[in-house]
């Protein structure tokens, strides 16, 4: 009898493990850093479960039949890369979206555009001075079983194809392709900014979108970065933390879409 209840008491945390992992079968995780970059997706979800793994805050739900994961990393890359890895161990889930707001970095990029992260670089890792030559950061290479120096980070094909498509109903400014750069920093200054972007050929500028794009390439995780510009020092439009509510219903249509293609 001792036996039996021994096998039991073993069975029970494995059969609840094996259905946490069916009931995320495919989902999406969608991050953003602070609350007024998520609260509008986690009021969208049906069937709403809070989880806390860690100090992070993730919430599990539905959206129009879309399993979602919506992770609010906090702010930073340090805050990014925790939360990421740990969203990836715990839910599975089958892309990755980072979205919020980002500085412009061009003069003809306006508040309310949205910029698809075709790429995504960190401006702190190079050599400051000289030439300014970007060192990359150390992604873990499967084939090798190594670590390897990685300088930028290409969105998922698929995932960057269905943003364009959300892209094309979009009302409220418009949609940019390129680069983001990632820094735990704020350039204000003018003369900087046009620097970063004669020289890393930038779109704007936040502060985890990079580092989110290097834990998703280590897992094998398809990744995406969207930024909508929520200001532009360039032409003197302040900042606007209320903007980011536009990006978060632009992500939320390309997880839905991006999920009809791999349930």
């Amino acid at each position: 009898m001792k036996a039996i209840r021994a096998r039991i008491l073993f069975l029970i945390p494995a059969i609840f493990l094996l259905l946490s992992a069916n009931a995320f079968a495919g989902a999406i995780m969608i991050s953003g850093a602070m609350e007024v970059e998520t609260e509008i997706m986690i009021a969208a979800l049906d069937n709403r479960r809070e989880h806390k793994i860690g100090v992070w805050r993730f919430v599990s739900g539905e959206y129009k039949g879309c399993p979602l994961i919506i992770s609010v990393t906090e702010i930073g890359g340090g805050n990014a890369a925790a939360s990421t890895a740990l969203g990836i161990e715990h839910f599975q889930p089958s892309a990755v979206i980072n979205q919020g707001t980002a500085g412009a970095h061009h003069r003809n990029i306006h508040k309310r555009d949205i910029v698809l992260g075709a790429s995504t670089l960190d401006i702190g890792a190079r050599k400051v001075g000289g030439d300014n030559a970007l060192l990359g950061n150390r992604v873990y290479d499967a084939s090798s079983g190594a670590f390897v120096d990685k300088i930028d980070f290409p969105a998922n094909a698929n995932l960057l194809e269905i943003a364009r498509e959300v892209g094309r109903s979009y009302t409220h400014g418009k949609i940019h392709e390129g680069k983001i750069l990632t820094s735990n920093a704020w350039h204000c200054k003018k003369s900087v900014i046009k620097r970063l972007n004669k020289q890393f050929g930038s779109l704007c500028e936040e502060m985890e979108t990079n580092v989110a794009a290097q834990i998703c390439c280590d897992y094998n995780v398809p990744f995406l970065g969207v930024r909508i510009i929520s200001n532009n020092e360039l032409t003197d439009e302040e900042y606007d933390r209320n903007i980011g509510e536009l990006c978060q219903e632009f992500a939320l249509e390309i997880a839905r879409r991006y999920y009809e293609t791999v349930k």
